[in-house]
């Protein structure tokens, strides 16, 4: 018996970030992380989970 095994590959990539929000955490990356994936053709999703940081906002 012969059976055919699926894939879920895909060419579409997710990034998570869980954790502060806030100056500490320099969140840059996320957009050098887009324009990199720009330019490779990719279609990236960013899922960024956490709380902000209200002593940063001054």
């Amino acid at each position: 018996m012969n059976k055919k095994k699926e894939s879920n590959k895909t060419d579409e990539i997710t990034i998570i970030y869980a954790g502060n929000l806030g100056i500490a955490q320099d969140l840059s990356i996320f957009l050098s992380l887009a324009e990199r994936f720009k330019t490779l053709n990719k279609k990236v999703h960013f899922l960024v989970i956490g709380l902000w940081d209200s002593l940063s906002r001054n």
